[in-house]
């Protein structure tokens, strides 16, 4: 201490003391605090400060020990309650916290600082709306204390109550403008509204104030990947990187972006690296399942699904992923029903299902409700939108609840099919079910299932009165008991077996399932490639999951009886060098790697339904059968041979061929189905035929009769809604 310190008052000092602390000139303070306390050992201010000193220093027990000490002296020392309250919060005795800050408002109700801390305290102990009420009393003594705003909007945001939360966030910044947390705090409470492009502007304003800020660059990168900006995105995954390199989550970001711009070899790269930082991140095994999954690894993919479940149980998503992997094996159906079944008892069993009395009379306009994620181009929409542009408006209304914040031209056109549309990506679980209800909609049809984008949790609750499934998830049943109907047909789901692996009723559509709607812009049926190749070539362009090594093996026997044949693989995945290698290897046992012909990404949709010109026929995976591709194939003039399993997926093909009347290329046994495929590749003349005719065939079918179709789910609906208002009607009685 100086010799101008030294003649100072103990008050004097404190002040001067204070000064250099605010100051961060922390060995000036803690010496005049020592001084003091070596002529006055029971001074509380000076044992509290010295406490604050340490706690700053990073000595939290010392400062507990010495603000303790003080309060001994001095019970009724508000500011030293508080501040104990403070590094009891830092410390995680979070209890203690609460006591102390309660202790410093029973002395002096009017602590905006102290409420404000308390609001903390209960928010790290998941009590939100007490916090909400603290940060609200907090403002109430001090309406322009922008950290209370700031962490009322956080809070608001974890209750999903997000339009107040981006209330709460601009009214801090109009306070403190220039506070780059702030902004980047909104971004996060718009992106979760939806209003994606608002928060890539709060995301950047907050950059421009603090460029180095790693938080908002990977904000900012997951906002542009919803977006479906996946370029950009990874651009700011890298400067978060290079800001953080030890971020789990950045890595595995990075890893979901490099996925979906189908670079699955530097996907992989970037999840390993999150695991290097974290093993037990059950995230990131779950999306390295999914690329797995997507390179045809199916044994590995389901190996990284239970290791993210054994990580974290109630991941939901992962464990539907491993029921999605589950449509390539060939295990026991029992095992597969049992599995679904887990998944409700696992995710979706604590969910009481809300009750619903009859809502209208049996003959009343019904309204449906459809909620997917793939309302956009996508396989789901392409069996939309004929029923969609077929349906009678005087008898029912048709509510879409979208689950994407990718939209396209699909969209623009689904949108103008319907009565009224709903998105609903990021909103929670809660929120979804109060808009159903408040639609009132009477018939809740899931066309996810366990595909990506599902909002199982939200049937789970039941908010409609009545829920069906179709379309999106060709497997034996959701599992979830709240599901009230599948919809199907009798050759994907034959009376018998097929009901008791169901544990929703099911309802066999008379013409099939699938409605298909064919482009309009594809190119013309070009003529069968054989006569200019001299040869055979066979295609399959489905995604690698189906292809698994059981398929290579039938393709191979095949390509071996039909002399200097070809196979063309197509699926985004091949642009992986690790995919081809893998199926060049798998194919290498018997067939020269020269007669493969791998096609990854193609320029435009044009360019993908031209490829089929070069096909001559078209091979359908099992177990898990091709569906779009099917129908495309059909549609550009290329016949399918499939063969019929003994599950739901393994009879698609069966189904679809057998509507557009070309049941002849259905086998019944993987021999007959080899045996099919090689006589049809004998018979150019049958091939150019069958070319010639198809699109007619197929648009004389009831799998392209679009008003047909409506007219059948039409009369389901009603049928189910009039056996539903009758069980409702003798309740009463």
């Amino acid at each position: 201490m100086s010799e101008q310190e030294q003649t100072l008052t103990i008050q004097q000092a404190i002040d001067l003391a204070i000064r250099h602390h605010k100051a961060g000139r922390l060995p000036q303070a803690e010496a005049i605090y020592q001084r003091i306390l070596d002529s006055n050992p029971n001074h509380p201010a000076a044992l509290h400060l010295l406490g604050m000193v340490a706690h700053q220093e990073g000595k939290h027990n010392l400062a507990v020990d010495l603000i303790t000490k003080s309060l001994a002296i001095e019970p009724d020392y508000a500011e030293a309650h508080s501040n104990l309250g403070g590094v009891f919060q830092h410390l995680g005795m979070l209890d203690d916290a609460v006591s102390s800050f309660q202790n410093a408002l029973a002395l002096k109700p009017a602590y905006a600082n102290a409420h404000n801390n308390l609001g903390t305290a209960f928010r790290n102990l998941g009590q939100l709306d007490d916090a909400v009420g603290s940060y609200r009393k907090a403002l109430a003594i001090n309406p322009d204390f922008v950290e209370a705003h700031s962490n009322l909007g956080l809070t608001l945001q974890d209750l999903g109550r997000l339009v107040e939360a981006v209330a709460s966030h601009q009214k801090a910044l109009s306070l403190k403008a220039d506070y780059a947390e702030l902004h980047n705090n909104l971004g996060v409470s718009l992106s979760a509204l939806g209003r994606l492009q608002d928060a890539v502007a709060s995301y950047r304003e907050a950059l421009s104030y603090k460029p180095n800020y790693a938080e908002a660059h990977y904000n900012l990168g997951n906002t542009l990947k919803d977006l479906g900006k996946l370029d950009e995105a990874v651009r700011c995954y890298h400067r978060a990187l290079d800001l953080n390199p030890c971020s789990v989550e950045a890595n595995n970001n990075l890893g979901n972006a490099l996925k979906d711009l189908g670079r699955l070899d530097d996907s992989l790269a970037s999840y390993r690296k999150a695991l290097d930082i974290k093993d037990d991140y059950a995230a990131t095994h779950n999306n390295i399942g999914n690329v797995l999954r997507d390179l045809g690894h199916l044994n590995d993919a389901l190996a990284s699904y239970r290791k993210s479940l054994a990580i974290k149980p109630d991941y939901f998503k992962a464990h539907s992923n491993l029921l999605l992997a589950l449509l390539s094996s060939t295990i026991d159906l029992d095992a597969v029903f049992e599995e679904h079944c887990l998944w409700e008892k696992n995710h979706a069993i604590q969910y009481q299902p809300l009750h619903h009395q009859c809502g209208g009379a049996a003959d009343k306009r019904l309204r449906v409700g459809f909620v997917s994620a793939d309302l956009l181009t996508h396989s789901v929409s392409y069996f939309l939108e004929a029923p969609f542009s077929s349906y009678d408006r005087k008898k029912m209304e048709i509510y879409c609840y979208s689950n994407s914040f990718l939209e396209d031209e699909t969209t623009t056109r689904l949108q103008s099919l319907v009565d009224e549309w709903r998105n609903i990506a990021g909103w929670q679980d809660k929120q979804v079910i109060n808009r159903i209800q408040a639609d009132g909609i009477d018939i809740l049809v899931d066309l996810s299932g366990h595909t990506k984008g599902q909002r199982l949790k939200v049937f789970a609750r039941k908010p409609a009165p009545i829920q069906v499934t179709w379309l999106g998830y060709p497997s034996v049943t959701t599992g979830l008991t709240a599901i009230d109907y599948k919809l199907s047909d009798d050759i994907v789901d034959p009376p018998g077996i097929a009901d008791s692996l169901c544990v929703e009723r099911l309802i066999r559509l008379p013409n099939g399932h699938h409605c298909y709607q064919p482009p309009v812009d594809a190119p013309k049926v070009g003529p069968s490639p054989i006569f200019a190749n001299q040869t055979i070539t066979f295609g399959s362009f489905n995604s690698l999951a189906k292809i698994t090594p059981e398929v290579v093996d039938s393709w191979s026997r095949i390509l071996q009886a039909v002399p200097r044949s070809r196979l063309i693989l197509k699926n985004p995945s091949l642009g992986s060098s690790t995919a081809r290698e893998r199926y060049l290897s798998l194919f290498a046992i018997s067939i020269n790697p020269e007669r493969i012909i791998f096609k990854s990404g193609l320029p435009s949709r044009k360019d993908h339904f031209s490829l089929y010109n070069e096909v001559d026929i078209a091979l359908d995976p099992f177990p898990y059968n091709g569906v779009t591709t099917t129908c495309e194939a059909l549609w550009m003039g290329v016949p399918v041979v499939t063969w019929r399993g003994d599950r739901h997926q393994a009879r698609i093909g069966a189904s679809l061929l057998t509507r557009v009347g070309l049941a002849n290329l259905v086998a019944s046994d993987i021999i007959g189905y080899e045996k099919t495929v090689v006589a049809l590749a004998g018979n150019p003349a049958l091939l150019e035929k069958l070319r010639s005719n198809m699109r007619d065939r197929l648009q004389s079918s009831p799998l392209c009769d679009g008003a047909g179709f409506a007219r059948d789910l039409e009369i389901v609906f009603r049928g189910i809604w009039q056996k539903w208002c009758g069980k409702q009607k003798d309740r009463v009685n």
